[in-house]
């Protein structure tokens, strides 16, 4: 955020008019939030971040002329007819309609949290879902003398077969201009990208699902566990249908990675990497494209029962006719007491490393087969799944890999350890990880 614009917020906070007052300069601690029993009515927030998004300021008239659009956070002021004001600068109009009933974290406009404040759902009296830190960001819907209309950040609902933003209401007071530094995520989550429906009672209509990435599990009752979900700053809590069966579900969030910038020259300067990224390595060798020329096998980790790991053993086969592709196939002896054999297996295309592109890897399928007495027998059944997963190889070493999903068109320069997983080329390395305890709910491989 620009200093500048930012010292032209205004303290909502004993604001006594709709103009901008200055804020707090850094350094100094916010102005304290008025005692809830205090006569005085503040008026309603007028000065809000804008968000650019892809949003268009119009004229006075929904299809007017395009007046400015914004490219950058900005501090406007809400107006009485609906249209908005720079602060600073000559950007004024109206915004689209979605951008005001369905503001986001990247379009519309918003306030940060001043003070911890309850999220009381669809109304200013409803029941509390969860509640906001200090230095989270809210996109505002409709702002209030008393309380205002917020979107969940993310969060959405089915509405008459549409989605819908999930509205909540804050204390107006709670909430302000001046941007403050979100506090830590708890470090503890019990599970991760599991979807499920949230109900503010147990078995009670649904008000929001989950999103990717971790979950707590805060209390149960009769087998049903009360979850908590924190992500920058807002956590939203509700009684999951549904228990869990493993630490990890399919939900994935997209990994966190920094992308090279395109350029002509070679010799560009590329973006630094956020504290906490690790570097792609771009030296690394060829071992995985080693064992797939050939042959041999790949040992993923994957979860088993509830709170353990273990080591599959995938065998690489040659497909006829085709030097970067094989099939990846593991297989095993059912406990029915028919003594079938399941054999599951993957298409596996490699490709290798240019002067942009890191290695990478896709994976296509699974189809699984059971076959009569121990394999010698016919197939019984099958079944194919048109799935297709990209990964980028982003470190390896003679005993593993490690990858990140996804392809990217110009290149990886770093990313988020936490969303990297690795892949063993050692039975001895993987058996090994195997039997450590769990630190994280993604170690196990997250499958195609």
């Amino acid at each position: 955020m620009r200093r500048a614009a930012l010292a032209l917020g205004l303290a909502l906070t004993g604001c006594a008019a709709p103009v901008a007052s200055r804020a707090p300069a850094p350094g100094h601690a916010p102005a304290r939030v008025a005692d809830a029993a205090s006569p005085r009515r503040d008026p309603a927030p007028t000065v809000m971040w804008l968000r650019p998004g892809d949003q268009r300021f119009t004229g006075p008239e929904e299809r007017g002329s395009i007046l400015g659009r914004s490219r950058e956070p900005a501090l406007v002021e809400l107006l009485a007819d609906g249209s908005v004001r720079a602060v600073e600068g000559d950007l004024q109009g109206r915004l689209p309609p979605e951008a005001r009933s369905w503001p986001t974290a990247d379009r519309g406009l918003g306030l940060f949290v001043q003070a911890h404040a309850d999220l009381h759902l669809g109304a200013p009296d409803g029941p509390v879902v969860g509640r906001a830190l200090p230095g989270a960001y809210l996109p505002v819907i409709e702002p209030g003398p008393r309380t205002t209309e917020i979107a969940l950040p993310g969060y959405q609902i089915a509405i008459d077969n549409r989605w819908r933003p999930v509205r909540a209401f804050v204390d107006s007071r709670s909430l302000g201009t001046r941007e403050l530094p979100l506090p830590p995520s708890p470090d503890a989550a019990d599970f991760r990208d599991h979807a499920r429906d949230l109900s503010v009672v147990p078995g009670g209509p649904t008000f929001a699902q989950t999103l990717c990435g971790p979950l707590r599990v805060v209390e149960e009752r009769d087998g049903l566990p009360r979850i908590a979900q924190h992500r920058a700053g807002v956590e939203v809590m509700g009684w999951a249908r549904v228990g869990f069966e493993r630490r990890r579900g399919d939900l994935a969030c997209p990994p966190r990675v920094v992308e090279r910038r395109w350029s002509m020259d070679e010799a560009a300067p590329q973006p630094e990497l956020p504290e906490g990224y690790v570097a792609a390595d771009s030296t690394l060798g060829d071992p995985l494209g080693e064992r797939v020329r050939r042959g041999g096998r790949i040992f993923w980790l994957e979860e088993e029962g509830f709170d353990g790991l273990a080591c599959t053993d995938w065998r690489i086969q040659a497909e006829r006719g085709a030097s970067d592709r094989v099939r990846l196939s593991s297989s095993f002896i059912d406990d029915s007491g028919d003594a079938n054999l399941v054999v599951s297996s993957f298409i596996f295309e490699y490709a290798a490393a240019d002067s942009v592109h890191l290695p990478s890897v896709v994976l296509l399928g699974p189809q699984t087969e059971v076959r009569a007495n121990r394999g010698r027998g016919p197939v019984r059944s099958s079944m194919s799944m048109g799935c297709g997963e990209i990964y980028t190889i982003v470190s390896a070493d003679p005993e593993r890999v490690r990858v990140v999903r996804g392809q990217y068109l110009f290149g990886l320069v770093g990313y988020h350890p936490e969303d990297a997983e690795t892949w063993y080329l050692d039975r001895r390395a993987c058996e090994s990880a195997a039997a450590r305890p769990i630190a994280s709910a993604n170690q196990a491989h997250g499958g195609c």
